[in-house]
């Protein structure tokens, strides 16, 4: 028979507690919680429906719909109702913050912001979360490139008179990696692209191929048809590859290892 060290169940308890503690310092729900809360949600709106259709009274119907419905936000949320920005939909500048200070990962500040800006665009417009954003995101594809490339990456590489995000050599080819974090429900758009494309990259004899990685939506034809056009003036392939997270990996690894062939 299997039995349970009690050390372990005490040190399962107390990060639990810790994990419940955090939730509540920042006002989001436990898991717990929001699960009573969509059940009760859905449970509420389903009646409330049925009886419009079966009632003639409508008032007390609608009154379980709506309330059935700001508890199933509030479920999916994950936060009290005071913390949501009920005048532009958007969550308040504030939480999120709180939000970014409470992630554990890049890969969840990333998904934090991601959410928050494809609500409300302009919260990438505040400095704190613009670059909590960009630092999560420069760290994702760094831990990419590095977990495929090895030490043939290199980070702030001087090129010319600025830096590069990141390059990748492979013996006498090499790739300039330029990161942009936006709207990922958005298309980058052309006067972005062109100016993402330094001409310190372009005159450089140090590199073959420029690659934007970015989690916008590629841009239309005719800017990529322009910005490959651009890149040509200096010699330079030039490739867009989009990743919002691992599922676009293999995709983004491929691009790379393509403008680094002999």
């Amino acid at each position: 028979m299997t039995t349970t060290q009690p050390g372990r169940i005490a040190g399962w308890r107390a990060r639990r507690a810790a994990r419940a503690a955090r939730l509540t310092e920042t006002g989001r729900l436990t898991l717990a919680a929001r699960s009573i809360l969509g059940i009760a949600g859905v449970a509420m709106a389903g009646t409330g429906a049925r009886a419009i259709f079966v009632t003639e009274v409508e008032a007390g119907p609608t009154a379980l719909v709506t309330i059935g419905g700001l508890l199933l936000v509030l479920a999916v949320m994950g936060r009290p109702i005071s913390s949501i920005g009920l005048t532009d939909g958007s969550l308040a500048f504030e939480q999120i913050k709180s939000d970014l200070l409470q992630a554990e990962s890049d890969a969840e500040v990333v998904q934090i912001v991601s959410t928050a800006v494809a609500e409300q665009p302009r919260v990438q417009n505040d400095p704190d979360i613009a670059s909590a954003s960009d630092r999560a995101y420069r760290n994702l594809i760094r831990d990419r490139l590095i977990g495929h490339f090895g030490n043939r990456v290199r980070s702030e590489t001087p090129v010319g008179s600025t830096r590069a995000d990141f390059t990748v050599t492979n013996g006498d080819k090499s790739a300039i990696i330029e990161i942009a974090f936006g709207n990922p429900n958005r298309m980058m758009d052309g006067t972005k692209l062109l100016r993402m494309l330094n001409p310190s990259f372009l005159s450089t004899d140090r590199a073959d191929a420029i690659v934007i990685v970015s989690n916008m939506l590629e841009p239309g034809l005719h800017d990529l048809s322009e910005a490959r056009d651009f890149a040509q003036r200096g010699s330079k392939n030039f490739v867009y590859a989009r990743w919002t997270g691992d599922i676009d990996t293999a995709g983004f690894i491929q691009s790379v290892e393509a403008q680094l062939q002999s």
